[in-house]
């Protein structure tokens, strides 16, 4: 079925997982922030096979919501996928996503939103400096942004994109009404930097449940930046050795077996191909919906 699409309407997406004790609070809190703001908007939550009574309590909450739209994943899929999922099934021209934890304010929604319409960015990002984590936690992360921004980001080394809680357009991830393109949460490091801005948000200290992202997922979580790193590593690799290797060949006049130079080119353009093809694949967003409500 062909959705209805509203160009001035917000569609707020929230990964659920294990959050029973903050969704009540969170949804309400979004329900007013947005109607604050006087547009036309829906809430999407994405429970990602929760183990605890996620699921129940955003049936009951929705009887009091009615602009909430509560899925069901099959199984865990990962807060990316489960993002995605909920981006693909909203309607709004401007979608913003944000954690169900509490840590990050609702009513920030508005800051994202007006600089989204007032500057037209394609990307907004709430950023604070003082996050709200565990240390060893907040070291990792560091360490992450850290040498994500210094390789992949240089050019948008002053904006803030390494948080969870944004607003995007909604023609990033479809081309037209429908029709769905490969763009992934990730793929920050394809825009310029007059499309994107952040903006300081509030960040508070989680009350309840902990972080389903520990050492192990957080370097999952950046697999997409790694394999594009090797992508680009290699496609330089390739050119410098071909273009040495055909140098060397015009320069000599005697016939030579083949240059090394050459030979390594052609491994460095078979390793392109190979991670040209691994990030196409692991940058689809990947999940089954076993309920919509």
């Amino acid at each position: 079925m062909e959705k209805k699409l509203l160009h001035n309407k917000l569609s707020v997406v929230i990964p659920v997982y294990n959050s029973e004790a903050t969704l009540a609070e969170l949804i309400s809190r979004i329900d007013n922030a947005c109607q604050n703001l006087k547009i036309n908007f829906e809430i999407i939550a994405v429970d990602d096979f929760s183990s605890d009574d996620s699921w129940q309590t955003l049936i009951k909450v929705k009887k009091n919501f009615p602009r909430l739209r509560c899925v069901r994943l099959v199984k865990n899929f990962g807060q990316a996928n489960a993002t995605m999922a909920g981006i693909y099934l909203g309607t709004g021209q401007f979608i913003a996503t944000i954690d169900d934890d509490l840590q990050y304010d609702p009513e920030d929604i508005g800051l994202l939103y007006s600089m989204m319409v007032t500057e037209r960015y394609k990307v907004v990002c709430g950023y604070t400096t003082q996050k709200q984590h565990k240390e060893i936690y907040t070291v990792i992360v560091k360490l992450s942004i850290f040498f994500l921004r210094r390789l992949f980001l240089p050019r948008l080394k002053k904006v803030r994109l390494f948080s969870s809680f944004k607003i995007y357009k909604r023609t990033l991830f479809f081309n037209g009404e429908n029709a769905r393109t490969s763009y992934h949460i990730f793929h920050l490091w394809k825009h310029r930097a007059n499309e994107c801005a952040s903006i300081t948000v509030n960040h508070h200290t989680r009350n309840s449940g902990k972080s389903g992202y520990g050492f192990l997922r957080l370097i999952k979580h950046f697999k997409i930046a790694i394999i594009y790193m090797l992508k680009m590593t290699t496609c330089l690799c390739a050119v410098v050795s071909l273009s040495t290797a055909f140098i060397l060949s015009a320069l000599s006049t005697s016939n030579t077996p083949m240059s090394p130079f050459l030979f390594a080119g052609f491994i460095f353009l078979f390793l392109y191909a190979c991670f040209a093809i691994a990030l196409n694949r692991v940058s689809k967003a990947t999940y089954t919906i076993a309920e919509i409500i």
